[in-house]
């Protein structure tokens, strides 16, 4: 098994999306290894200045369909989500405030399980009260360019990021089909939570960027992302000439492209 320099990279980033480090891997090792169903991961990689990075993770890794960078169609046409599926990613907190990714997907199989097309996701930036369960909270959340705070969500943008390309990031409706992806970034709107953990409803009512409408609704439990540990060791050089080394934990997801696997850390 190998991975390829031109998709393996490393990027760290503030709550607020400055860059920390941005650096891509020229060579180096990678052990994938398995036991009831929690996956041990150990890399031992170069970078293109010469540092040398040592990466740890054990427990659940995310996978998911890497869109592209930017060149998606917009969506065309008013879109509605029934969720079959919910899953909610951790990704930070800050005085008592955690920011959540929440993914409701819409897919539906055939008696043998195949996904059919069209394949609608939503994809929703929250910040909401920190729960050390990783609850979800009760209230209504709108989408503002002031996110951040408790009861908001982040509008959906592309952003271009060095030494990788254009991300899409915030909240968005990617909605899939057997001829391509067409993406919708949330411009306005708003999502409302209420339940609590194992029966939650969560009802959206969005507007893309270019009017249309994304709405959604999901009944159920919502599965959680994030509980695994992901150690970063790093060391660089930054354009000032100042030497930065340390270490950083947190998630890990695993994106799928041209079906070569990327290591992403978030």
């Amino acid at each position: 098994m190998t991975f390829t320099p031109e998709y393996s990279m490393g990027v760290s980033t503030t709550m607020d999306e400055q860059v920390i480090f941005d650096t891509g891997f020229e060579e180096g090792s990678l052990e994938i290894s398995y036991a009831d169903g929690v996956m041990t991961l150990e890399a031992f990689l170069t970078d293109t200045d010469g540092k040398t990075h040592h990466v740890t993770y054990t427990g659940k890794a995310e996978y998911q369909i890497d869109n592209g960078g930017g060149n998606e169609p917009p969506l065309e046409e008013d879109l509605h989500i029934d969720g079959t599926y919910a899953a909610a990613t951790y990704m930070s907190d800050n005085n008592g405030v955690m920011e959540i990714y929440l993914q409701i997907n819409g897919q539906e199989t055939d008696a043998d399980g195949n996904i059919l097309f069209p394949l609608p996701i939503l994809y929703i930036n929250v910040w909401m009260p920190l729960d050390e369960d990783g609850h979800l909270a009760a209230g209504t959340y709108r989408v503002t360019d002031s996110y951040g705070e408790d009861g908001t969500l982040r509008p959906g943008e592309y952003v271009q990021y060095t030494g990788i390309g254009v991300l899409p990031m915030g909240t968005r409706a990617d909605h899939i089909t057997e001829s391509g992806t067409y993406v919708g970034l949330i411009a306005d709107g708003e999502m409302t939570v209420s339940g609590e953990a194992g029966a939650y409803s969560v009802e959206c009512s969005f507007l893309t960027a270019e009017s249309r409408s994304v709405t959604c609704s999901w009944s159920g439990d919502v599965t959680g992302h994030g509980d695994g540990t992901c150690t970063f060791e790093f060391s660089f050089l930054d354009d000032k000439g100042n030497t930065w080394d340390g270490k950083w934990t947190g998630t890990l997801s695993v994106r799928s492209s041209s079906g070569i696997k990327q290591m992403t850390l978030f």
